[in-house]
């Protein structure tokens, strides 16, 4: 009588050899506790979101894998970021390389990592839960009414001075110069940085007017966090107000890999004294 297989069937397998290509993408999306995950023959999608008012996915390939295997068309589940960095920062300092195995079997079945660095292995399991719905947005395209393109290190450095006392970051864009211009204030005073599309770290400006609009600096800061780690950044607003970014991110591999951020801007009453808010001039 042959032997039952019990080996456990799972829905979602993955590979990677070096694990610090995952930790330095999950890190720049890292900013509330819950991720909801979407694997499909693609590879695999992260979402994280703040009171549906921002949004931020990093987008793994299957290129990022030397082993990738999904058996449903759609395998979608949610749990605690913060722990799942813990699993991948075990080996993340570390100079010798750390392999990465995962495995999901089902609702309700936990998310398994297997961790191997030379002759150690680490083996942990995440509880999952079913994933949340979550916000749909779709890039501006037609209706970009500004977009910029820019070498992420020269994009660093124009953020660097930012007042991170400031409630609000003011984000202005027009066809004359200066093209792009950003303004924080506080009780230390407004801070305004500004360049013309000609900078040298500006790849590609498009302007189809002047706009001005306003977000919350707490609910942009994982952007500017991404925007350390980008080496390309595509800025566009929407005629709404809607701030899209797209960072293109090099990993340790040398692989690029692609994280997308949106954020609602915020909407001031028409009888306030301060600018409104998406208005075109």
């Amino acid at each position: 009588m042959e032997a039952e297989n019990t080996e456990p069937h799972y829905v979602l397998t993955g590979k990677v050899d070096n694990v610090k290509n995952l930790t330095q993408l999950i890190k720049c999306i890292n900013f509330k506790e819950v991720a909801v995950f979407f694997a499909s023959k693609n590879g695999i999608k992260i979402v994280v979101e703040d009171s549906k008012c921002v949004q931020a996915s990093a987008f793994i390939g299957t290129d990022i894998f030397t082993e990738f295997t999904i058996n449903e068309e759609l395998v979608s589940f949610r749990l605690d970021i913060n722990v799942l960095l813990e699993c991948l920062s075990m080996f993340d300092q570390g100079s010798n390389q750390a392999s990465l195995n995962l495995y999901y079997r089902d609702h309700g079945f936990p998310l398994r990592l297997v961790l191997v660095e030379e002759d150690v292995v680490t083996d942990c399991s995440i509880k999952t839960l079913e994933a949340l719905e979550i916000l749909h947005f779709d890039p501006p395209g037609e209706r970009v009414y500004n977009k910029m393109i820019a070498d992420g290190s020269g994009l660093k450095e124009f953020f660097a001075d930012l007042d991170s006392g400031s409630e609000y970051l003011d984000i202005q864009m027009s066809k004359t110069q200066p093209n792009f211009i950003i303004r924080t204030e506080s009780t230390a005073g407004r801070c305004e940085a500004s360049v013309s599309q000609d900078a040298e770290w500006i790849e590609e400006f498009v302007s189809h007017g002047q706009s001005l609009s306003r977000f919350k600096l707490t609910q942009f800061k994982p952007a500017i966090k991404t925007i350390q780690a980008a080496k390309k950044v595509s800025f566009q607003l929407s005629r709404e107000g809607l701030l899209c970014l797209q960072f293109v991110i090099m990993t340790e591999s040398k692989q690029l890999c692609y994280i997308e951020y949106y954020c609602t801007p915020v909407i001031i009453d028409d009888d306030d004294d301060e600018t409104i808010l998406s208005q075109e001039f």
